[in-house]
């Protein structure tokens, strides 16, 4: 009981944008990936975190795409995914994913990105993209003459 008290009055409690206090907290949890993983060579949390996505152990790339889609939901989270050089074209790439929960677990961070605070601070074409993803839905696949065409 104590703890659920003690979360309901930190998470009433704003910062002067109005935005609830905690979500400063839950981005500086996430950089602090990079800052204790860090073994010299200048990693940062999402470098970390997207060498799990794209690595071959389905569990942790399954946890790792909702460690991100977390990440997007708080303010300024996309903003620091979407720095991050590459991340775009990993967001748009349909055909990375390959286990059906991972292709939903995309998905899902992609509606989150395309829900955030980000998309005001993104070019036209890449929002247009980005929506176009979550529009096909997470099962889409380029028919062969659609991929033809594009060559």
């Amino acid at each position: 009981e104590l703890e659920l008290e003690l979360e309901s009055e930190q998470g009433a409690q704003r910062d002067a944008s109005g935005r609830n206090a905690s979500h400063a907290t839950k981005l500086e949890l996430f950089k602090k990936i990079g800052t204790v993983n860090d073994v010299g060579g200048g990693q940062d949390s999402t470098e970390i975190v997207m060498k799990y996505v794209m690595g071959q152990i389905v569990e942790l790339r399954l946890a790792a795409y909702e460690l991100l889609t977390a990440v997007a939901n708080i303010h300024m989270g996309a903003n620091t995914l979407m720095r991050f050089g590459g991340f775009f074209e990993f967001l748009c790439n349909r055909n990375l994913e390959i286990v059906r929960e991972g292709k939903l677990l995309k998905y899902e961070l992609v509606k989150a990105v395309v829900k955030s605070d980000v998309m005001g601070l993104l070019a036209d074409g890449i929002v247009k993209m980005l929506k176009q993803v979550v529009a096909d839905g997470p099962f889409f696949v380029k028919s062969v003459r659609e991929v033809v065409m594009m060559e």
